[in-house]
């Protein structure tokens, strides 16, 4: 029998359960910050992505999963969802309607290998602030992060932020670095002397040991910004510390993709180990150009739903289940009965109902009650039935009581 395909996996209960929460959480934090919702397409014209990303990045020349269609057009599967969401920004002219602060989440997809808390399918949940370049739009992103990562319970988070100043910053000093490892080209892994011809910046994010040891007393970026870029940055940081946000500077911090610029930040865990990314984020102002579009400054984060999952393991009692309610039938006569309390019970209250589908003995369906971790049992026996009234029983108590069934609704709420 067929298996998953590599690097993608089924997600079900009770694990979903805890997807579910952060996802609500999610959706409630981000709309108290004035945010709205947006569902961009899986797929998208390759072309969206290599100008918004980058052609010299490892998601655009390594990882994205790229085919023709039917019509001879290059069709690539969501690597992430900021190219999408400006795209659709553009399109649908977003700024004149005052969208201007959208949030999202859903499954992108990277051919790379599998690991803890990456799949090949991953899920990303994150926002974006369109037509902002102030101060306040660099600090709420980061106190947006903050306010719900310690609402879904994580509080052990650290912010690692840099600055990469602006393109021309950016420009002079990649050139000065690719003079300075030139003449250590040997001395750095395979994928930095790739780099070093298409992404030098990427190296200075390099977890290789070797590229560690030749980049010492390599030129630093912060070397090259101009005073402004420099106060705007300090200024980021006094307010962040006057917010009490746990943060370091990491002037190695580029992050992986070319459309950053200036404010960018990185969030670990503490529970993930080597890889202990829970996301990141930053302002990325030149993206509107790279698609044609009148230049707009813009700002956001993401973060992988899988990676918060794992910080989170072990706080599964923080997930709160409707009270459960199982229908017992003596008889299979009944069921019409059963089907009137499920209904009236989930209309009027907050309940979970069921009762047994397959025709199961009273005996088989009380072990399914259990099975199922009922907090209550209905029974319906002849006695109640002629009566118009239902047996109670609370399974942790094992108290039971009839009460009539035209007080249901009253009992549970």
């Amino acid at each position: 029998m067929k298996q998953t395909i590599r690097g993608t996996k089924d997600i079900f209960s009770p694990e979903i359960d805890l997807w579910v929460l952060l996802e609500q959480i999610a959706r409630t934090t981000f709309t108290q910050f004035n945010y709205k919702e947006i569902r961009t397409p899986l797929l998208e014209y390759t072309e969206v992505f290599q100008r918004a990303i980058g052609e010299g990045t490892d998601v655009v020349g390594k990882e994205m999963y790229t085919f023709l269609d039917r019509g001879d057009t290059s069709i690539t599967l969501r690597p992430e969802f900021t190219a999408g969401v400006i795209r659709s920004a553009i399109q649908h002219d977003f700024l004149n309607k005052h969208l201007q602060k959208l949030f999202y989440f859903g499954p992108i997809f990277r051919y790379e290998r599998p690991q803890k808390g990456r799949q090949r399918q991953f899920h990303q949940v994150g926002v974006e602030c369109i037509g902002y370049d102030t101060l306040k739009s660099d600090v709420e992103i980061v106190v947006l992060t903050d306010v719900f990562l310690k609402a879904i319970g994580i509080t052990t988070h650290k912010f690692k932020i840099n600055t990469l100043g602006s393109k021309e910053t950016r420009s002079s000093f990649s050139e000065a670095l690719v003079q300075f490892l030139a003449t250590k080209k040997d001395e750095l892994s395979e994928d930095s002397q790739r780099r070093l011809l298409t992404n030098p910046l990427r190296i200075l994010d390099s977890k290789s040991p070797q590229d560690k040891l030749a980049l010492e007393n390599a030129p630093q970026l912060y070397q090259f910004l101009t005073d402004e870029e420099i106060a705007r940055f300090e200024a980021i940081q006094n307010a962040l510390s006057s917010l009490s946000i746990d943060f370091e500077v990491s002037y190695n911090l580029v992050r992986g993709l070319d459309y950053y610029s200036h404010f960018v930040f990185e969030i670990t865990g503490s529970k993930l180990g080597s890889q202990d990314s829970l996301g990141g984020g930053g302002r990325y102002n030149n993206m509107f150009e790279e698609f044609g579009a009148k230049p707009t400054l813009c700002i956001g984060v993401s973060l992988g739903m899988e990676r918060l999952i794992l910080e989170l393991e072990g706080q599964s009692a923080r997930i709160q289940k409707p009270t459960s309610v199982y229908i017992l039938i003596a008889n299979q006569e009944y069921y019409t009965i059963a089907l009137q309390l499920q209904s009236t019970l989930i209309t009027s209250t907050n309940c979970s109902v069921y009762f047994d589908l397959s025709e199961k003995s009273f005996k088989n369906q009380m072990k399914d009650a259990n099975n199922n971790e009922a907090d209550f049992v209905l029974i319906l026996g002849e006695d109640e039935v002629a009566k118009s009234s239902v047996s109670v029983k609370n399974m942790a108590t094992s108290e039971q009581k009839t009460i009539p069934m035209s007080q249901i609704s009253t009992f549970f709420s």
